[in-house]
Formats: C-alpha cells, structure tokens, sequence
C-alpha cells in the first residue's frame, strides 16, 4: 500500500472520529455498558453497535436537513428549480452528444489503426522476404510469428470497439 493510501485512509479515519464524536448523543461509558448488558442477555453486542452506529448518522442527518432545509433555501429552489432543471437536461443532452461523437471517432479510429497494423504487417513480410536467401526455415518460423501477433492485435482491437 502507497504512503498516499495509508495517508488517505488515516485521514478518513480521524474525520469520521470527529464527525462520530459531534453527533453520537451516548457517552463512550454509556455504551460499553449497553455492550455489556448485552453480552450478559445473551444477546449479540454487535447490534448495539450497529444501532448506535445508525443513531449517530440520524443525528447528522437531521442536522444537516435542518442546516440545509431552511424556509429560504426551499423557497430559494422552487425558485431555481426550473433552471437547474434545464442546465441537468442540457448536461445530459451535452454528455450523449459526446458520447455519440466519441463512438464514431473511435470507430474511425480503430478503422485507421487496423489499416496501419495491416500495413505495416505487409511491410514485415516483405522485409522478411529479403533476406529469405540466409534461413528459409528461420524466415518461415519468423512469418509465422509476424502472422500470429497481427492476428492477435486484430484481436485486440475489435475487442476493445466491443467495449
């Protein structure tokens, strides 16, 4: 694992500690004996963790509805909804647009490399035919592997157009 992942992962670490710690209504002390309790029940302690664990993400969630969903930032979006609703389809719209435009480039593309694979594989053979008069048998064994890797890369391409 990278030093930026471990970094990453400490951080996000440390940040949902805090959060917890904001909007976990039960003290540490009182907790571990809704754990206890729950183990000498013969219950499983994890649902009293799990439990908690949802308690304290209604809480936050609660908070930010009531920070967010303030009287004039509703009214504020029935106001802007219409517009951000235009801006979404035009994304959208946008977004298929150079979908569709990539599609056809890499069809293009592909076309293009195939061609040039195709070409340049040619080429191969001739220059192997040059110098046939040294090793037939090498210079045979060599077109047979120049034919397999074109193949191959034929292969290739057609399976990342699929894609």
């Amino acid at each position: 694992m990278s030093k930026k992942n471990l970094l990453l992962i400490a951080a996000g670490y440390v940040a949902g500690g805090v959060i917890a710690s904001f909007y976990n209504k039960k003290k540490p002390k009182d907790l571990k004996e809704e754990i206890a309790l729950s183990k000498e029940e013969g219950k499983w302690e994890f649902k009293v963790l799990l439990q908690n664990f949802i308690d304290t993400h209604k809480n936050l969630f609660a908070d930010i509805e009531k920070e967010i969903m303030t009287d004039k930032n509703k009214n504020l979006f029935a106001e802007k909804k219409e517009q951000l609703l235009e801006i979404a389809d035009a994304y959208k719209v946008e977004g298929d647009n150079l979908a569709e435009e990539l599609k056809v480039k890499w069809i293009d593309f592909l076309s293009e490399a195939q061609d040039k694979l195709e070409a340049l594989y040619e080429e191969k053979k001739w220059e192997l035919e040059q110098v046939k008069d040294v090793s037939p048998e090498k210079i045979e064994q060599l077109k047979d592997r120049l034919l397999a890797s074109f193949t191959e890369m034929k292969v290739k391409l057609k399976k990342s157009l699929k894609k």
